[in-house]
């Protein structure tokens, strides 16, 4: 059905969020019969705590990165890079935080987390979480099953805190797309963004909590991402700004907002003269 719909000299191009599997193969044929194409797919995101940070708003960052949405968005953060002299201290703080996020419905108003989409995300949630245990993660904070009252079947999975993860790990390179932190610990910013750019093939987003500027000013230039975040959970701008990604997290040509539409019109120009 897909390459019928694309063989169609009515479709100029493709749109297309999903995996970067999928969005690979889109490319693909839509390269061979010469349409256009934004694909947005996977991503593996990071959160880079220094020692300058404010902790207490880092761990507040945190939870908004991986668990807001419980973790269902595509800037949304599994890895958390915590520079090793606050590592301890920030791990202590996260974990008072996540153990008492509020689960519930969405629409309450006093819910701080609502449930997966679906039982099949919730299953792919928790054969992800299996997975990285098997590797030998360790589990500080154990989200898997929930007691919500009321909501009984609910496909809620809580926040779920991992360390003991190294960067050669699946669950350190693959994205789990539900509320999961895993802690890494580092030794500098250097070290931080080498892992964002080389550690996994996709670059969707990174953010830093500092209170330096110089830091700041690497972070946004050496950061091999299309959306950056600066003291924030989630580089998430206004609606008009473009949401740009990199590496196997996007192919084709980046457009958003109005070049989305765009991406599917033939510009002409016209010069005239009437005299």
């Amino acid at each position: 059905m897909n390459q019928k719909i694309l063989e169609d000299k009515r479709v100029a191009g493709v749109g297309f969020i999903g995996s970067s599997r999928v969005g690979r193969l889109l490319f693909e044929q839509c390269g061979h019969l010469g349409k256009r194409s934004s694909i947005n797919g996977n991503g593996k995101n990071h959160i880079v705590i220094l020692r300058d940070a404010d902790l207490k708003k880092a761990v507040e960052y945190v939870v908004r990165g991986c668990f807001g949405m419980t973790g269902q968005r595509c800037l949304g953060s599994d890895n958390v890079l915590v520079q090793k002299d606050v590592y301890a201290q920030f791990r202590e703080l996260l974990i008072e935080r996540a153990k008492n996020i509020r689960l519930g419905y969405g629409l309450d108003e006093a819910t701080e987390m609502e449930p997966l989409t679906s039982q099949k995300g919730r299953e792919r949630v928790l054969n992800f979480l299996e997975k990285g245990l098997r590797e030998g993660e360790r589990l500080l904070l154990d989200g898997r099953n929930p007691k919500v009252e009321g909501y009984e079947r609910g496909y809620f999975v809580g926040p779920c805190v991992l360390e003991d993860v190294t960067t050669d790990m699946w669950i350190a390179k693959e994205e789990s797309f539900g509320p999961i932190c895993n802690l890494l610990p580092v030794d500098s910013l250097d070290q931080a963004i080498e892992i964002i750019n080389e550690n996994t093939e996709y670059g969707h987003s990174a953010c830093l909590v500092t209170k330096s500027g110089e830091s700041e000013r690497r972070f946004v230039y050496q950061c091999n991402v299309g959306n950056v975040g600066i003291n924030a959970g989630i580089p998430q701008p206004y609606a008009f700004y473009p949401l740009g990604s990199r590496k196997g997290s996007f192919y084709g040509m980046t457009k958003s907002r109005i070049d989305s539409i765009r991406l599917f019109l033939d510009q002409k120009t016209v010069t005239e003269r009437w005299v």
